[in-house]
């Protein structure tokens, strides 16, 4: 069976895709980052900022027993839902599904 891979999902093409995410404002930077507020890094700074990030959570060992401090301070850094998931001990998953319900079946307050 055949797959179609678009022209971004083809690992030769990675580097081009991701540049023009960057080109087009369409990358994390611009789409989450600088949506909350007044940013503190660079663009290039804040994507080598990510790539650390993601270094320390692959060598945590502290995140499994308890809350790490690094970890907590990258997620708060580069901002973000995702990076929240990534860094924090929660699940975007489940945090959508909490506020669903709570948009669906609770009262407003005014």
């Amino acid at each position: 069976m055949n797959e179609v891979l678009t022209f971004c999902e083809r690992q030769l093409w990675w580097p081009f895709c991701r540049w023009l995410d960057c080109r087009t404002r369409r990358c994390d930077y611009y789409q989450s980052y600088q949506a909350l507020g007044a940013p503190e890094l660079t663009h290039v700074g804040y994507h080598a900022a990510g790539g650390m990030a993601l270094d320390h959570r692959a060598s945590c060992a502290v995140r499994e027993d308890r809350k790490c401090e690094t970890c907590e301070m990258w997620a708060e850094r580069l901002r973000g839902e995702v990076w929240e998931a990534i860094m924090g001990n929660r699940s975007i998953i489940g945090d959508r599904l909490v506020e669903k319900k709570k948009k669906s079946y609770g009262f407003l307050a005014r």
